[in-house]
C-alpha cells in the first residue's frame, strides 16, 4: 500500500530512529531491547494512525460527491416540478423560482431573477400579498396561504394559491420568504361555473316552488270545484227530485184513501216505484254530497260515512278517532273525507272481507289517517304502479295529498291485507272550543207575554208546515187535511218566515224541514224552541235519519221524520203517540 508523503514519511522517521541510535551510543549508552521495543511500537502507531487518516480522507471524498449529487438532484427536482416554488428576500425580489415559477409569474419560461415580486401581483390583489407577507413574518411558525391572482408579461391572468414560510439567518432574524405557487385558474373557472348553475339551480328551485304552490292552489280549488259540483247534483236531487217523488208518493196515499185502488197491482207497483226512486234518489244524493260534512267536522263525518258503508256495502268500520280535533280548512276536510272513502271503497272492492280500521289523529299541526283491513291483501307493486287512469284512486289520492305538503304511505302484501296511510298538515291550525253554545238572538229569549192573537181551541192538532218546496207543502197540506183531528194553522217557505209565524199563530206542532234558505231548519228550531218551548217541533228531511236527527236534537226538536218514511209515522208523531 501507497501513502501520501505529506502525511508521514517512513523514511525520514528512520533516519531519525538511527540518528538517536547513534547518538546515544557516543554517549556510551547500552542499547536495550526495551528500546528497541518502545520504537517498534511507535511506528506500528504512526502506521495504524496515517491509515486510519487515510480512510476518513476516502470517506469525506465519498460524502463531497452525494452532496454534489444530491444538490443536483434537489436543483433538477426544484427545475422540474409542476408547482411554482419562488424564494424572495426582505426587499421583494426574486432570488431564485423554479420554471414552473416562471411561466405562472411571466407566461414563458424566462428566469425571474434579480427582479421584483409586486409587479406581477394583480393591482386589486396586492394588499392581499401584503397581509400574507405580515403573517408570516409575525407567525413564523405557521404556514400562511392566500388566493390571489398573478399578471403575467403577456397581460395574462391566472388564479394561485400562494402558500409560505420564513427562512431566517444565523442570528434568528428575517432572511427569505420561500413562497410556494399553485395554480388553481381551472379550479376557480369550475366555481364560476358552478356558481352559475348554482344560480340557476335556485332560480329553478324557486319556479318549482313558486309551482308547486300554485299546483297546490290549484288542488284545493279542484277538490273544492269537484265538491261544489257534486253539492250542486245532490241539492238538484234532493230540492226537485226527492221532493216531486215524495209529492208523489203523498198524492199516492191521498187517492188511496179517497178511491180503493189498495188492492189493485198498478196501484202497488206505481207505489212501490215511488218508494224505491225516492230510496235511490236519496241515497244518490248522500252518496255525492253528504250532509254531514258541512253541517259538522271530519270525525263525524267519518262516523257517518262508516255507518253508510255498512248500511250500504255491508263493510263493518272500526273507528278510532280523537275526542279534541282541529277545525280544517273545507278543501282538506273534503279530500280527506272523500280519500278515506275511496280506500274504504277498496275493501270492498278487493280486500274480500267485511271488515276495516279507521284510525285518525292529530299532533303537532298534522294529521295522521290510516285505513287498513286484513283482507287477501296485494303485491306492493300494485300499489305504486296504480296509474292516473283509475279515477280518485291511490294515484290521485297520492298526488293530491302530495302537492298539499303531505304523503300517502301504503304497505301491503299477499293474505296480509293492505293498509294506507294518509299525513297531511293542517295550516293553520284552529282548535275548536268544546260546548261553546249557539248564539241565540236576544230577541227569541223566552218571553212571558201572552202572544198577541190567541188560537181558536177547536178540538183539533194545529199544525204548521215549513218547507221551501211548494210541492211537498201541498202535498203535506192535502195528506192532513184529509183527516179530521189535524188542522192546518200556516205555512212557511223558510226559516225566517217561521220563526216569525210561529210567534203570531202559536202552533201545537211544526213540520220543520231542514235544508232552507235564508235561515235552515236547525237553527229555526233553535229560535222557536228559545221562545215558545212548548211547541212540538219535528225536522224533515230526504235525507238520513241519524245524522239530521242529531242535529234537529241539539236544537231542541222533539223528534225527526223522514220524507221518504211512512204516512203513518208521520200521523203518529202528530198525534204524539
Amino acid at each position: 500500500m501507497t501513502y501520501d508523503k505529506k502525511h508521514f514519511d517512513l523514511q525520514q522517521l528512520r533516519k531519525k530512529a538511527e540518528q538517536i541510535v547513534d547518538e546515544r551510543q557516543e554517549e556510551t549508552f547500552e542499547k536495550s531491547e526495551s528500546d528497541i521495543s518502545d520504537m517498534v511500537r511507535l511506528i506500528h502507531e504512526l502506521e495504524v494512525y496515517q491509515e486510519e487518516v487515510e480512510l476518513q480522507n476516502q470517506e469525506l471524498r465519498q460524502s463531497a460527491i452525494s452532496l454534489e449529487n444530491a444538490r443536483n438532484e434537489w436543483f433538477e427536482l426544484f427545475d422540474a416540478a409542476p408547482v411554482g416554488f419562488v424564494i424572495i428576500n426582505r426587499l421583494g425580489m426574486i432570488e431564485r423560482c423554479n420554471q414552473a415559477a416562471a411561466s405562472l409569474l411571466t407566461g414563458t419560461r424566462h428566469p425571474m431573477s434579480g427582479r421584483s415580486m409586486l409587479p406581477r401581483i394583480h393591482p386589486d390583489d396586492r394588499e392581499i400579498y401584503h397581509s400574507l407577507a405580515r403573517s408570516m413574518t409575525e407567525n413564523p411558525e405557521v404556514t400562511s396561504s392566500r388566493e390571489l391572482r398573478l399578471v403575467q408579461e403577456n397581460k395574462g391572468i391566472v388564479f394561485v394559491h400562494m402558500e409560505g414560510s420564513v427562512v431566517k439567518d444565523a442570528e434568528g432574524e428575517f432572511n427569505q420568504f420561500r413562497v410556494a405557487l399553485v395554480d388553481i385558474s381551472d379550479q376557480k373557472a369550475y366555481e364560476k361555473s358552478l356558481k352559475k348553475i348554482l344560480g340557476e339551480l335556485e332560480d329553478r328551485t324557486a319556479e318549482i316552488a313558486a309551482r308547486n304552490r300554485q299546483l297546490a292552489r290549484l288542488t284545493s280549488e279542484l277538490t273544492l270545484a269537484e265538491q261544489r259540483e257534486r253539492k250542486r247534483l245532490a241539492e238538484i236531487l234532493h230540492d226537485h227530485l226527492q221532493q216531486l217523488l215524495a209529492g208523489a208518493r203523498l198524492h199516492l196515499e191521498i187517492l188511496s184513501g179517497k178511491v180503493d185502488v189498495e188492492s189493485t197491482t198498478a196501484f202497488k207497483t206505481a207505489y212501490d216505484l215511488v218508494t224505491k226512486s225516492i230510496e235511490t234518489s236519496r241515497t244518490l244524493s248522500s252518496e255525492l254530497s253528504p250532509p254531514v260534512l258541512y253541517q259538522k267536522e271530519l270525525p263525524e263525518a267519518l262516523q257517518w260515512l262508516a255507518r253508510w258503508m255498512s248500511a250500504t256495502h255491508r263493510l263493518d268500520v272500526d273507528l278510532d278517532l280523537p275526542d279534541d280535533f282541529v277545525f280544517l280548512r273545507e278543501d282538506l276536510r273534503v279530500l280527506l273525507f272523500h280519500s278515506v272513502r275511496e280506500l274504504l271503497f277498496n275493501v270492498v272492492k278487493h280486500a274480500e272481507t267485511s271488515t276495516a280500521q279507521v284510525a285518525m289523529q292529530e299532533r303537532n299541526g298534522r294529521i295522521r289517517i290510516m285505513v287498513k283491513d286484513k283482507g287477501r291483501g296485494c303485491d306492493p307493486k300494485s300499489l305504486t304502479e296504480n296509474g292516473p287512469g283509475e279515477g280518485f284512486g291511490i294515484f290521485a289520492i297520492r298526488e293530491r295529498v302530495e302537492l298539499l305538503g303531505g304523503k300517502l304511505e301504503t304497505a301491503c302484501a299477499p293474505n296480509e291485507g293492505v293498509s294506507a296511510t294518509i299525513f297531511l298538515p293542517v295550516d293553520p291550525p284552529v282548535y275548536a272550543t268544546p260546548d261553546q253554545p249557539s248564539p241565540v238572538a236576544e230577541e227569541f229569549r223566552p218571553s212571558t207575554e201572552p202572544p198577541a192573537t190567541s188560537p181558536l181551541f177547536n178540538g183539533k192538532i194545529r199544525v204548521m208546515l215549513v218547507d221551501d218546496h211548494t210541492v211537498m207543502r201541498k202535498g203535506l197540506l192535502s195528506f192532513l187535511s184529509a183527516h179530521d183531528d189535524i188542522e192546518i194553522a200556516g205555512e212557511a217557505a223558510d226559516g225566517e218566515a217561521a220563526v216569525e209565524l210561529a210567534q203570531k199563530i202559536q202552533p201545537e206542532v211544526i213540520l220543520m224541514d231542514i235544508n232552507m234558505p235564508k235561515m235552515n231548519g236547525v237553527e229555526a228550531t233553535r229560535r222557536i224552541r228559545s221562545k215558545m218551548p212548548d211547541i212540538r217541533i219535528y225536522g224533515l228531511s230526504m235525507y238520513e235519519a241519524e245524522d239530521q236527527a242529531h242535529a234537529m236534537t241539539e236544537a231542541g226538536a222533539t223528534g225527526y221524520l223522514s220524507k221518504s218514511g211512512n204516512s203513518e209515522s208521520l200521523l203518529a208523531a202528530i198525534r204524539g203517540e
